[in-house]
C-alpha cells in the first residue's frame, strides 16, 4: 500500500513538473523584416525558428502579426500567451517569462556616410541633432531618458527609415539590418549608410511569456529546451540558410 500511494505521489509531482503536453502556444508579434513578417515564407526566420523549438518540445507556436505597441498590451494582458522576438528590459521583467535568447541583434544610430559624427563618445555628443526614435523600443535607460536630445518618435520602422532617407531626421536609432533591408526597398543604397560607434545596445531576441498565463515559466523552460534540440540536431542552422538577409545578425 505505501509502495503504491508513493508511486502516485511521484507521478503527480512528475506531471506537475512539467508542461501540458502538447499545448499550443499563441504568439504575438510585429512585422519586422527582413527578421518576421506576414508575407514572408514561414512568416520569416524568427517564426520559423521557435515554431521547429515548439515542435521539438511536443507543443505547436501559432504567430499573430499587429503593431508592436498593440502586440504588448495583449500580450500583458494575457489576450496571448506571450511576445515573439522581445529583448529583455528590466520593466518586462516584472510581466514574462523569458526563453533561451535564440538571436543576438546590433541597435545603432544609422546615418548617412556625409555625416559629420562616425563615433561618439558620450550622448552628449549628439546634442544638436534630429534624431528618429521609434515608438515603444525598449532601449537602453540612458539613451531613452536623455532628455538633452532632440527625438522625433515614429510608429514603425519604415516610417523612421523614411524620415532619414528625406534628410527629415539625421540620425535613426534601430536595428541595422532592418534599417539596411527597408532602405534597399525604398530604393535608396543601403552602403551609404552606416552606423555610428559605439551601437548602442546588442539585444538577444528571446520569446517573452506573459505571467497571466499560469504555465508561463514551465513553457518558457519547454521552447528553451526545443531550441537547444533543433540546434543540436541541425535543423536551426537550416532555417537559417534559407533567409540570406539573415547573415546580418549574429547567431547564438
Amino acid at each position: 500500500m505505501f509502495f503504491r500511494v508513493a508511486s502516485a505521489i511521484l507521478m503527480a509531482a512528475a506531471l506537475a513538473a512539467a508542461p501540458a503536453h502538447g499545448a499550443t502556444i499563441r504568439l504575438v508579434t510585429n512585422p519586422w523584416p527582413p527578421v518576421q513578417g506576414p508575407s514572408m515564407p514561414e512568416g520569416g526566420p524568427s517564426p520559423a525558428i521557435i515554431k521547429a523549438a515548439a515542435k521539438a518540445a511536443g507543443h505547436t507556436a501559432e504567430v499573430t502579426f499587429m503593431p508592436w505597441k498593440r502586440a504588448k498590451a495583449m500580450a500583458r494582458a494575457g489576450s496571448y500567451d506571450g511576445l515573439l522576438a522581445a529583448w529583455y528590459t528590466e520593466a518586462r521583467d516584472r510581466h514574462y517569462a523569458y526563453t533561451q535568447p535564440y538571436y543576438s541583434m546590433r541597435v545603432g544610430l544609422m546615418a548617412h556616410e556625409t555625416f559629420e559624427l562616425r563615433r561618439y563618445e558620450t550622448l552628449a555628443r549628439l546634442r544638436g541633432h534630429r534624431i528618429g526614435v521609434l515608438e515603444g523600443w525598449g532601449y537602453p535607460k540612458p539613451f531613452k531618458t536623455a532628455a538633452q536630445l532632440d527625438k522625433v518618435r515614429y510608429p514603425n520602422p519604415e516610417a523612421a527609415v523614411d524620415a532619414l532617407l528625406r534628410d527629415r531626421v539625421e540620425l535613426v536609432a534601430m536595428v541595422e539590418s532592418v534599417f539596411r533591408h527597408h532602405a534597399a526597398r525604398m530604393g535608396a543604397e543601403p552602403s551609404a549608410y552606416r552606423m555610428l560607434h559605439p551601437a548602442l545596445m546588442t539585444p538577444d531576441l528571446h520569446v517573452a511569456l506573459s505571467e497571466k498565463n499560469p504555465e508561463a515559466e514551465r513553457l518558457a523552460r519547454a521552447l528553451t529546451r526545443g531550441l537547444r534540440r533543433i540546434k543540436a540536431n541541425g535543423t536551426y542552422a537550416r532555417i537559417l540558410g534559407r533567409y540570406g538577409a539573415m547573415r546580418q545578425l549574429s547567431e547564438r
